[in-house]
């Protein structure tokens, strides 16, 4: 099923079948000057709803690939958008380096087991993907100033819940205004 890219459609779902992850394909990813200054990433052709569809949906000849995060797919992403701030946090909390993990330009997505509570917000350089949000999967490829950017796996297997210290360390971490969207969840401890 690859397209003209050379880009399989069927490596992206192959570990997407194995942990029921629900992921959407699209042609490409173009990066646009955004208001701030920064360059950001934008899908391209990524239809329209993409937060409501419930089962993957991959296009041959697509070269982009977006897992949806939260309670749609089952998990909660860690998305390290600092090498420093991965090491630093993996440091204090061991079992990071071994779920399932995918290199991005400038860090990491680290995959666990969804858990309601990640649900804080303006970390610094780190984001938790959860409910209604999504972030690229392999082999998503784009062009940056020239060269190609890919994300690649690092490590897969199966995943494994956040620990409740690493949740609470998140917590610690996120501004006092996104402090009180918390919700508390007895069960998830």
């Amino acid at each position: 099923m690859g397209g003209a890219s050379g880009v399989d459609t069927e490596a992206a779902a192959a570990f997407a079948r194995m942990s029921n992850l629900v992921v959407l394909s699209f042609p490409r990813i173009e990066m646009v000057q955004h208001s701030s200054g920064e360059r950001k990433k934008k899908p391209v052709g990524l239809q329209r709803g993409w937060q409501n569809v419930t089962q993957s949906r991959l296009r041959a000849g697509d070269t982009a690939f977006q897992v949806l995060t939260g309670e749609r797919s089952g998990v909660t992403v860690l998305d390290f958008g600092d090498r420093k701030v991965y090491g630093d946090f993996a440091a204090r909390f061991p079992m990071i380096a071994g779920q399932p993990t995918v290199e991005t330009r400038k860090g990491f997505h680290v995959y666990f087991t969804y858990n309601p509570e990640a649900t804080m917000h303006g970390l610094t350089k780190i984001d938790v993907q959860n409910d209604g949000q999504c972030v690229y999967y392999p082999p998503t490829k784009y062009i940056m100033d020239g060269a190609t950017v890919e994300y690649k796996w690092v490590r897969k297997g199966p995943l494994a819940p956040l620990p409740a210290g690493l949740v609470e360390h998140l917590w610690s971490l996120a501004p006092s205004r996104a402090r009180t969207t918390r919700t508390t969840n007895p069960t998830n401890v």
